[in-house]
């Protein structure tokens, strides 16, 4: 029984983990840098906002463009 509580408590707790992770990682935006310049050319967002670069975001994906 307790082994059963135990093991029904760590699957509850794996996947409530997969799913925080699966949202953090499809809600990352994309930023593009120019290969020549190095420099960033704009911030993509999930929900299809474009942004400049004047205030980049703490995580994102790094992108390299022309």
């Amino acid at each position: 029984m307790k082994d059963n509580l135990l093991l029904g408590l760590f699957a509850v707790a794996s996947l409530v983990f997969f799913c925080m992770s699966l949202h953090s990682a499809l809600n990352t935006p994309e930023v593009e840098f120019s290969y020549s310049t190095k420099q960033c050319k704009r911030v993509i967002y999930m929900d299809g906002r474009i942004t400049d670069c004047s205030v980049l975001p703490k995580k994102y994906d790094r992108v390299w463009v022309k």
